[in-house]
């Protein structure tokens, strides 16, 4: 018998990134690489078919997610942002997506096209229950600081969550290997965020849930403005440069509690919000200007602007069930205040012979409360469902304006009387006023569905026929009393189409299309005959012949996936605005001042598509391409004049903005992995009006973020980013940026410890500018942003789970 040697096989187990349980997406999140330190949002963003934007809305294959749960209960309804950024990722064991539920189909037994897309963030067991915490602080160059805390306590009924940031850095992320832009176009201005919150939630098990969010929020923003504008003109455009610099504190406490009650053939859900919110700014600005025709008007201006408001709402909905049909309510009443002031003092040097002085105090006081609900019957006639419908709201606001000019009055030389005399004088100038309007708006509506079975899916198609009535009033005394106020009855309809199939394969497809008429009344207090000219260099006028606008809109969407980790959709949304308000100007070249007055114009319309495909590239699911094309057109109409408003003509142009992305992502193994990023962006604006010169600007991504696991318990993240900018008028903002960031961790103490070292913008590239055209001109901006920085940070986990018994 012969022996052979056999060579040694080493077996590597790939971690299955995604499956399919039904029609439940599952995500595992261990097979995601993240940078030591992550949160809930950077795991969400790496998950195939799956967005998360700005404003922490999740979409997937393009359709909104519109319910976040942890571990199948709604513990963070009141505030999802507070789980997506204080949420540990190193707790999430699993992320399910599928359709849920809603109230009325439970409550009725068969499907009431209610359904929400959900994703579910399952933890790992150890975190489940018991006693958790996750606390970090650093400090850096040029006097960063970052801290934050996060402590919870969860249970299979409830759970409690206190949380705490505080930094000077303007929530800028570092380095993530993630896959994703890591800050290249930094936040404007060098911002100071604080956040503390506590949320406390508890399962009524079958019965429902209650929910209570309290959170404060603080910011502190220095702003350093270079601002560059042409606008566009009848007799030849004007330009104007504009230096600025400011400084901005807010405070807002906001508070949200909720209940989701199901009871034995009923549900009602009442809610409760408010928000104390209080706002101090400080600015400075010298701005010049000119024309063709006109030497350098040049404006040095001081201001300062305080605020405080006050709002809180009260809602509730509900259903019942009557034998087989449906009544559904809801309710809401609210109150709101702001107040606000604004004092300005501008000095102004017209061609150098002629100079001006002007201070001034402005004081606003706004008060509203409003009050509404509306009642629908469901009833079921076959494959038909019959919905009629009525609604009703109330909205009463007052306005109370005052506005002096204030006396350069020596403190000590005159009686204290006599000097709030003079303070004062002007008052009930033209400037002032007191407004109260008064809103109605009804509507009697009648909606018909039915299931249908089209292109070889199953749905919905829904037409609905309401007549609406709207009604508003406005009493102002403006110089003299004054009483403007319409009504009108539309007839508003809208129709909508849902398709869905799904394969025992796992292949899944939806199509949705709706269009819908809406109409409107114009703001009262545009139809005012009044001239307010609180800033002297932009003068507003009323008009009483405004039009009603009115709205149509078309919106399709379409998305298919085709097998585990491959998706596609694509969507389009294209709005027309007619009778829209807009603000004709007449531009001065003698006093460069502004004279705007509303009117109607037609042709405004616009048009946003979306189209979007991720694919994983083997079987394995190491590789992963995350792709997305994106255009949007407007077409802008304006009136605009010389010197004399009534003169104004149309003014068109039409703005084309598209965009490509693309993130190619190689998971090379446990804790290493790879991406390459790609941008292209490109705007353009065309115009018929004479001496219109068509503009084109673009800008140029492409980098690599990476993500290693090495020896020792060491980890390090890196990305680097060119960004390039050509077309723009001004050219110290036409450059090439390199944007570096990395970041190295340690682990200590079994994982408990972490400690990381920092660098931000190693290069020291990184600047912030902005391009924004239309009917009226086209503008660029740079803005301030935090300096480069490199930072040592420390944080330490904790958790504790309950003993067994």
């Amino acid at each position: 018998m012969r022996s052979h040697d056999l060579r040694e096989l080493t077996v590597t187990a790939t971690k299955v990134k995604m499956f399919l349980n039904g029609d439940t997406v599952v995500y595992n999140a261990d097979a995601f690489n993240l940078a030591d330190g992550s949160m809930l949002d950077g795991l969400i963003r790496m998950l195939p078919g799956v967005r998360l934007d700005a404003n922490g809305v999740i979409t997937v294959n393009g359709r909104a997610v519109q319910s976040l749960v942890i571990n199948g209960h709604d513990f963070f309804k009141g505030n999802p942002q507070a789980a997506l950024s204080n949420l540990p990722a190193y707790t999430v064991r699993k992320i399910k997506v599928f359709s849920h539920e809603g109230q009325a189909t439970r409550l009725m037994g068969r499907n009431m096209n209610d359904s929400i897309l959900t994703m579910d963030v399952r933890l790992k067991k150890e975190y489940s229950t018991g006693h958790m915490a996750d606390i970090g602080a650093g400090y850096g160059t040029n006097r960063r600081y970052h801290a934050e805390m996060t402590a919870m306590r969860f249970n299979d009924v409830g759970n409690v969550m206190v949380y705490g940031k505080v930094n000077n850095l303007s929530d800028a992320s570092i380095a993530n290997g993630s896959g994703r832009w890591a800050n290249v176009e930094s936040t404007p201005g060098r911002q100071r965020p604080r956040t503390a919150g506590a949320t406390r939630n508890f399962s009524l098990g079958d019965k429902g849930s209650v929910s209570m969010d309290l959170w404060w929020q603080n910011n502190g923003i220095d702003l350093t403005t270079n601002e560059t504008a042409t606008r566009f003109l009848k007799d030849g455009d004007m330009w104007r440069t504009n230096r600025s610099h400011e400084e901005k504190q807010s405070d807002k406490l906001n508070f949200k509690g909720a209940l989701r009650y199901n009871g034995k053939g009923f549900y009602v859900n009442p809610t409760l919000r408010a928000v104390i919110a209080k706002g101090d700014q400080w600015s400075n600005s010298a701005q010049s200007s000119t024309t063709d025709r006109t030497a350098f008007h040049n404006h040095l201006s001081n201001l300062s602007h305080d605020d405080k408001s006050f709002k809180m709402e009260a809602s509730g909905d509900g259903g019942v069930k009557i034998v087989e049909d449906l009544v559904k309510y809801d309710l809401h009443v609210g109150y709101s205040s702001e107040n606000e002031g604004d004092t300005l003092a501008m000095t102004s040097d017209y061609n150098n012979t002629n100079m001006s002085q002007r201070n001034q105090r402005n004081n606003k006081k706004t008060r509203r409360w409003n009050a509404g609900g509306g009642l629908r019957y469901e009833g079921r006639f076959g494959s038909f469902t019959i919905v009629p419908s009525l609604r009703y709201s109330y909205d009463h606001t007052t306005t109370n304006n005052r506005f002096g000019m204030l006396a350069a009055v020596p403190a000590d030389s005159v009686a204290p009387s006599m000097a709030l005399y003079l303070s004062a004088s002007g008052l009930r100038n033209p400037n002032d006023y007191d407004y109260r309007l008064r809103q109605h708006n009804a509507n009697i509506g009648l909606e018909i569905q039915k299931m249908v079975g089209l292109f070889g899916m199953s749905g919905t198609w829904v037409v609905q026929m309401p007549i609406s009535w709207k009604s508003k009033r406005l009493s102002a005394f403006r110089v003299y009393d004054q009483q403007v106020g319409r009504s009108r009855w539309f007839f508003v309809p809208s129709t909508y189409l849902y398709l869905f199939d799904m394969r025992p394969n796992g292949s899944q497809t939806e199509l949705s299309a709706n269009a819908a008429l809406s109409y409107d009344l114009p703001e009262m207090a545009y139809m005012l005959d009044y001239r307010d000219d609180r800033d002297p260099l932009c003068v507003s006028m009323g008009n009483a012949q405004l039009r009603n606008p009115w709205t149509a809109i078309v919106n399709l969407s379409f998305s298919k996936r085709w097998a585990i980790g491959n998706a596609f959709f694509a969507k389009s949304l294209t709005t027309l605005l007619g009778d829209m308000t807009v603000m004709a100007y007449a531009y001065d070249p003698a006093t460069d001042v502004f004279t705007f007055r509303p009117v109607s114009v037609d042709g405004n319309w616009t048009n946003t598509t979306k189209v979007g495909l991720d694919v994983m590239l083997d079987k394995r699911q190491k590789w992963m391409l995350k792709s997305q094309v994106d255009y949007h057109y407007r077409r802008s109409v304006d009136m605009v004049a010389t010197t004399d408003i009534a003169s104004a003509s149309r003014s068109v142009v039409c703005n084309h903005t598209a965009q490509w992305s693309a993130i190619l992502h190689y998971s090379i193994g446990d804790g290493t992995s790879v991406a390459l990023l790609a941008d292209v962006a490109k705007d353009w604006c065309a115009s018929k009006r004479e001496g219109f010169r068509n503009l084109v600007a673009e800008s140029y991504k492409a980098g690599f973020c990476a993500l290693l696991a090495l020896p020792w318990h060491l980890q390090l993240s890196t990305d680097l980013t060119m960004v390039a900018r050509r077309g723009y008028q001004s050219h110290q903002m036409n450059t090439t940026d390199w944007v570096w960031n990395a970041q190295l961790t340690r682990t200590f103490c079994k994982g408990r410890l972490l400690a990381k070292l920092q660098g931000y913008d190693i290069l020291h590239e990184l600047s912030t500018t902005s391009y924004a055209v239309d009917a009226q001109g086209r503008t660029e901006t740079w803005h301030n942003a935090i300096p480069r920085y490199a930072m040592i940070s420390l944080a330490w986990r904790f958790n504790a789970n309950p003993k067994k018994k």
